[in-house]
């Protein structure tokens, strides 16, 4: 009995400092780089897809609370990449030094440097696998309805927002939501009618960009849709883009 408490007090002495441990170094953020802060956060071990809530005609992982705001004119990547970040790990976090380096890992994270301010899809991708919401990737269709088909599947599947490229690639939205013929979960044949949207630049709209967002959560019919998730055609990033309909999706 006396052997087996001792063996007992050793385990728990060990589990403690490794706990400790393991907190220190998950506490070690922000690290400099040698041109820029680059956040970095302790990514989480991958888990199970949660099991599909029963299949009512629509999904939508939207949260109160979870919208945020771009702080710049061209910070759409960050402030939806902590908007998807939000409504994944149950946060509100709306902080301008949080958005700022989402920001700047997905600028330094892309498929290369770029001159422009903005940040490319895999930089986005890159920049939520990082954060700990991932595995993220980009992802490109020949059409519209195929992008959103394969966007509502992985919604289903994930309980997870998927992002767009709308304006030919030059803007993010978050697609939290869709309604749609049948089951994406358990059909391959099925059409979305319909898809919620939240558009970082709601409410400071940037007309000289010729940027207009709805408020948080809006719903917009295939026909709006299909006036503003246009094909891609910046001309820096992959060729693979050119002419694609293009999402960041897990």
């Amino acid at each position: 009995m006396h052997a087996r408490r001792l063996a007992v007090a050793l385990t728990l002495t060990l589990a403690f400092v490794l706990s400790t441990s393991v907190t220190a170094v998950a506490a070690a953020s922000p690290v400099s780089g040698p041109t820029r802060t680059v956040w970095l956060t302790p990514v989480p071990p991958p888990t199970l897809p949660p099991t599909p809530l029963p299949w009512t005609g629509a999904e939508n992982v939207y949260r109160t609370g979870t919208f945020v705001t771009q702080d710049t004119d061209y910070w759409c990547v960050g402030a939806s990449s902590q908007m998807m970040l939000n409504i994944i790990e149950g946060k509100r976090d709306s902080t301008s030094a949080t958005q700022s380096a989402l920001m700047s890992y997905a600028r330094s994270h892309e498929i290369e440097p770029s001159s422009k301010p903005g940040a490319d899809p895999r930089g986005w991708a890159n920049t939520l696998t990082h954060a700990g919401a991932g595995p993220y990737r980009d992802y490109s269709f020949s059409s519209m309805d195929a992008a959103l088909a394969f966007a509502a599947r992985r919604i289903r599947l994930t309980g997870k927002p998927v992002g767009l490229t709308v304006g030919f690639g030059s803007h993010a939205w978050v697609m939290t939501g869709f309604v749609a013929t049948r089951d994406p979960a358990t059909s391959s044949s099925f059409t979305v009618g319909a898809v919620y949207i939240s558009g970082p630049l709601y409410p400071r709209q940037v007309a000289k960009l010729g940027y207009f967002d709805l408020k948080p959560d809006s719903r917009l019919s295939h026909a709006q849709m299909a006036e503003v998730f246009l094909p891609y055609r910046e001309s820096e990033g992959l060729s693979s883009w050119l002419g694609k309909w293009v999402i960041v999706a897990p």
